[in-house]
């Protein structure tokens, strides 16, 4: 059993090989717009204004960001307007599109109004400190854990299911590294707060790279009327299609102009064939070299 084990895991190890760096032609990328409905999320009082809806515009600016920036691929919402949805009902949507990347969108708060800047956030069963923990408490809206994959039988399969597990959050984790120095670029003065694990629901059933994204604090005094702006949502909807284009390869999922058939060569022209002597004419020097006699 130890033998077929250690084949099974140098397999495994192979194909995440081969596939590292691999082109999908047409991959899927799900934008998730927090809250929505009566989930109202944060408030931003200089705005007079919830995070559900400026949760949703930038979702709707980010997509259409990303579908000039990546033509070839398949950008999908979840939500469109301003409707609840359960956490279940987006981590479903992304399974069964078998999405390549999912982001949920978001605005933060804090009690004091003191803080300020923008986070991204990968799954874990455990957050990295305390403040992690209760910013994941408070995304958390009441409703049942989204489900995860089910527990692999036997184990071999349960060999394949960890290495899955283990490639999915590296990735997870590059993605967020990509879309936080993306954003640091488009809004150079604000705090950036770095990439953070912690156990958000809305992560926790994906079987693809997730990122939950704080944007800023809509009720701090400077910042909440900042993230308000038509001009700043576009430059973060810029930022994160920028950063997706990027850790998906853009470049290479473009469908690519079909070259033209190649023009087939001409026949060569027989040559003619040499006239033979006859007893009269005379012959050239080069016949006369080679006439027998």
């Amino acid at each position: 059993m130890r033998g077929v084990i250690a084949r099974t895991w140098a397999a495994a190890a192979a194909l995440l090989l081969l596939c590292e760096g691999s082109v999908v032609a047409a991959p899927v990328i799900v934008i998730d717009a927090g809250h929505g409905g009566s989930n109202l999320g944060a408030f931003a009082p200089a705005l007079g204004r919830h995070e559900k809806g400026l949760a949703l515009e930038l979702a709707l600016a980010t997509a259409q960001a990303l579908r000039r920036r990546l033509p070839a691929a398949r950008v999908l919402l979840t939500r469109q307007r301003d409707e609840y949805l359960t956490l279940e009902q987006r981590v479903r949507l992304a399974n069964r599109a078998r999405a390549a990347a999912f982001v949920s969108l978001h605005f933060n708060a804090s009690p004091t109004r003191s803080e300020s800047g923008f986070e991204c956030y990968v799954v874990s069963a455990e957050a990295s400190d305390r403040e992690a923990a209760l910013m994941a408490a408070r995304e958390h809206d009441a409703v049942s854990n989204a489900p995860g994959a089910g527990a692999a039988g036997g184990e071999v399969a349960a060999i394949l299911h960890d290495l899955g597990q283990r490639a999915q959050r590296t990735d997870a984790w590059q993605l967020a590294q990509t879309l936080r120095h993306a954003l640091a670029r488009a809004r150079p003065a604000a705090q950036d707060r770095g990439v953070r694990p912690a156990s958000f629901d809305v992560l926790l059933g994906l079987r693809m790279p997730g990122v939950l994204v704080e944007l800023g604090f809509l009720d701090h005094p400077l910042e909440g009327p900042e993230l308000g702006r038509p001009t700043t949502r576009q430059a973060l909807a810029e930022a994160l299609a920028s950063a997706l284009a990027t850790h998906l390869g853009g470049a290479r999922l473009v469908s690519p102009t079909p070259r033209p058939a190649p023009t087939p060569r001409p026949a060569p022209t027989p040559r003619p064939a040499p006239t033979p002597l006859s007893p009269t004419s005379t012959p050239t020097p080069a016949q006369a070299r080679h006439r027998p006699g």
